[in-house]
């Protein structure tokens, strides 16, 4: 009888062996299958993802190259409204002097308005001191007059 208890026990010791592999090799078989979905499910997503990942860099790129372009067109607007302004800026800058010639002229007559000039003897010193600042008056009312006026009267001659 102990005999046979003994062999009963290796036999229930061999089934319990067995069953442990046999559990062991079926939770090997799940982790493999687990592992195979994960790596089949990987190969699957990637072109989906580079695809994705392509599209949205060339969207990004022709963002951008847009933005230049309306970076470049804006550019452009506002230099062509400056032009406007220079050009008026210019005119008035050339026109100021005309503007004011006649109280550049008006003024220079009367420096000496009002005063009495006598002049005795033969000492001259006094009409020598005038001279330079008569020469002054006349050279900047000739400058701001005339050369202008005469640009401005004579037609374009053509080239």
């Amino acid at each position: 009888m102990e005999l046979a208890q003994l062999a009963r026990q290796r036999r229930m010791q061999a089934e319990n062996l067995v069953t442990e592999r046999q559990a062991l090799e079926l939770e090997q078989e799940r982790f493999h299958s687990q592992l195979d979905a994960e790596q089949d499910r990987v190969n699957t997503e990637t072109p989906v993802r580079l695809l994705r990942i392509a599209e949205e860099s060339g969207v990004l790129r022709e963002e951008l190259e847009m933005r230049r372009l309306q970076k470049r067109v804006k550019a452009f607007d506002v230099e062509s409204e400056l032009l406007l302004a220079r050009a008026q800026q210019e005119m008035r800058r050339e026109m100021l002097p005309l503007e004011q010639a006649p109280q550049i002229v008006e003024a220079a007559s009367k420096v000496l308005h009002g005063t009495n000039l006598s002049i005795y003897g033969e000492n001259t010193q006094l009409l020598g001191q005038l001279a330079p600042i008569f020469d002054v008056l006349t050279r900047a009312v000739q400058q701001a007059t005339p050369a202008r006026v005469e640009r401005a009267t004579q037609p374009d001659e053509p080239s």
